[in-house]
């Protein structure tokens, strides 16, 4: 599999979006199921922003994160125009 370099780390260059996740309640498990199987899948990079669900994405992410051993890189690169943008937000790493 290909792979890319994210701030100084080899990943797979598969990768999952999240842009509707945590919209609805009713669809939460099929969509941790989603993220569960790409991540099973090799997808390391998860691309989240404060905007999708307001909010509510970026948390849905974090509960399958937590069973993983294994870092997953999620990056937020779209943020409300209020939002202030620090420096140390340029990259974060997770640890399951």
């Amino acid at each position: 599999m290909r792979e890319l370099n994210i701030g100084g780390s080899k990943v797979p260059a598969i990768g999952l979006g999240t842009w509707h996740m945590g919209d609805s309640a009713s669809t939460r498990a099929d969509e941790i199921k989603a993220l569960q199987e790409g991540i099973h899948a090799g997808a390391r990079v998860i691309d989240t922003a404060e905007m999708y669900g307001n909010g509510r994405s970026e948390s849905l992410v974090a509960k399958p994160l937590r069973i993983y051993n294994e870092m997953i890189y999620s990056s937020s690169t779209k943020f409300y125009p209020q939002t202030p943008l620090l420096p140390e937000w340029n990259t974060v790493w997770i640890p399951a």
